[in-house]
């Protein structure tokens, strides 16, 4: 069977996470994605973080992550010559994604209207940090200020500390995510209604979106919740995380029999907290009538974290397990290396095995949607800047005398940018 997007065109004309990862997508699903980058590439080829990564890779983790099954090009969108090849390219595209600022698109002659006259069934995916209207529409795009005026961080960390940043970049990937969903929709209305349009979504919009309970529970109630820490600001009980005798965390939630809540209480020493008629019934223990009630059934709290500090986690587990699933609900906290060897996340290829160029065979994260009859295939990962420019502008109809005219215009713009040192 052919992949679902078999047949779509995809210009990738983006930078970093938000739109080079919501192409990503589309090219796990089959499209053919051609990604354009300025003379000098993406700037998160380079490595952006902690961790040493070989030169002779084609890309950071950041990038590779970011950026797979796709065709390279790399094109100087400040020249003429440049910017007809990318006409050209929209002419046969259905999709065109950026995450490049509304106002420099317009300077390059990039922006959905000047794009729409090329191609009138284009479908303009863009995504930026808080939306293209509004008074920080211009605004830069980085995680941290979506992330932070979102919202998340001030209901996360504890109380006493300062708001705390969550550990990995939600705007980033949210605003990929809701792009993506964004362009799958304006394709099926194209596919219905005929018709060409821009797709408009944000790294804050996403996030938003994300917080929907949270967020309507203040509109609703005008309360706005305290930070919780291990705790969810608005699920009372014994919902959380806990840290065990050796160190470990676990998730936790307690839905046992009242006869499985003794003989818990029992294993964890702390006996009385059964026996105390504040908790003596799985009702009383997850809160049920009212404000007030739940305030009691979140005092349950500390005497659990004691519970649980007083085993290891292999103990709890097998203690939990063997009063089993329907009554004890937990979940251990892995950590990044652990879900990269989970059997769960093996089966279902959320992760997969890739030969990275430059690096080795390694795991990183593969596609989470499944279709059964369509299936998605995820491409290699990574590329060199411009790897496919000659072999694009054949496909296009250019000559030998433009290919090298444009390669020299590149270099030169290249060469620009990263004037080499003197000695």
């Amino acid at each position: 069977m052919p992949a679902p997007l078999e047949g779509i065109r995809v210009i990738d004309f983006g930078i970093a996470v938000q739109g080079p990862l919501a192409a990503t997508f589309l090219a796990d699903m089959g499209a053919e994605v051609i990604k354009i980058e300025l003379p000098t590439g993406d700037g998160c080829r380079w490595n952006l973080g902690p961790s040493d990564f070989p030169e002779e890779a084609s890309g950071s983790p950041m990038f590779l992550s970011a950026n797979r099954g796709k065709r390279y090009m790399h094109l100087d969108a400040h020249t003429e010559e440049s910017r007809q090849v990318l006409y050209k390219l929209v002419e046969s595209a259905d999709v065109f994604v950026t995450n490049y600022r509304e106002a420099a698109m317009q300077r390059l002659g990039l922006d959905y209207d000047s794009l729409a006259k090329v191609n009138p069934r284009l479908i303009y995916g863009a995504v930026s940090g808080f939306g293209h209207k509004g008074p920080v529409a211009a605004n830069p795009m980085y995680d941290l200020f979506a992330q932070a005026r979102s919202g998340l961080p001030s209901v996360t960390g504890q109380l006493d500390d300062v708001p705390t940043l969550p550990g990995a970049v939600l705007a980033d990937q949210g605003g990929a995510t809701m792009l993506a969903l964004g362009i799958m929709t304006a394709l099926v209305a194209r596919e219905r209604h005929g018709v060409g349009q821009k797709v408009d979504t944000s790294g804050y919009g996403a996030l938003a979106w994300l917080q929907s309970w949270e967020l309507t529970h203040t509109g609703l109630t005008g309360q706005v919740r305290d930070r919780a820490g291990s705790y969810h600001p608005l699920i009372v009980g014994s919902y959380g995380i806990y840290r065990t005798s050796d160190d470990k965390a676990i998730a936790y939630m307690d839905m046992l029999s009242d006869k499985g809540f003794e003989k818990f209480c029992a294993f964890g020493g702390i006996p009385e907290l059964a026996s105390d008629g504040r908790f003596d019934s799985m009702r009383k223990r997850v809160g049920l009538g009212g404000a007030e009630a739940a305030r009691i059934a979140s005092e349950q709290r500390a005497p659990l974290e004691r519970a649980f500090a007083s085993h290891t986690l292999a103990e709890w587990k097998a203690f939990l397990d063997e009063l089993g699933p329907e009554e004890a609900m937990y979940q251990e906290v892995l950590d990044y290396q652990e879900i990269l060897d989970d059997p769960q996340a093996l089966a279902c290829e959320y992760i997969i095995e890739r030969d990275i160029p430059g690096v080795g065979r390694k795991k990183l994260t593969g596609n989470p949607i499944t279709l059964s009859k369509t299936p998605s295939r995820v491409g290699e990962p990574g590329g060199e800047i411009g790897q496919n420019n000659e072999e694009i502008l054949l496909e296009l109809g250019y000559d030998w005398d433009f290919i090298s005219k444009l390669r020299e215009q590149t270099q030169v713009a290249a060469d620009a940018a990263f004037p080499e040192l003197e000695e």
